[in-house]
């Protein structure tokens, strides 16, 4: 789990009047906004259609967390993010969507060297 300082909700990130810039990726929709907060938050979104067992939901986006609380003290900027997932991962897609995610905040310049 996050740190409450780093957790968002899909409420505060549409009540944030900043224009969201999409990315459609083949795992998920990542939406990202400036902030005034100070640090990065995050929401995860894992929608029930994917799959109707709550098990699979809940392990999809504990395996979505912990990539990005590993990066956690490499992003600096005043972002919030908002993670939609598009299908279920597993543990072996893992590493694939490390890289996504790494490739994304590192064109944006959200990730310090």
């Amino acid at each position: 789990m996050l740190p409450k300082k780093f957790r968002l909700t899909i409420v505060e990130f549409y009540k944030n009047p900043q224009h969201a810039k999409r990315f459609l990726l083949p795992f998920f929709i990542i939406m990202l906004k400036a902030s005034q907060i100070g640090n990065p938050r995050f929401c995860v979104s894992v929608p029930k259609f994917l799959d109707k067992r709550s098990s699979h939901r809940h392990e999809t986006k504990r395996i979505i967390i912990e990539i990005i609380r590993k990066k956690l003290t490499k992003i600096g900027s005043s972002i919030d993010v908002v993670i939609k997932l598009r299908r279920i991962i597993d543990k072996k897609d893992k590493i694939v969507v490390d890289r996504e995610i790494d490739r994304i905040f590192g064109e944006k310049g959200l990730l310090k060297l």
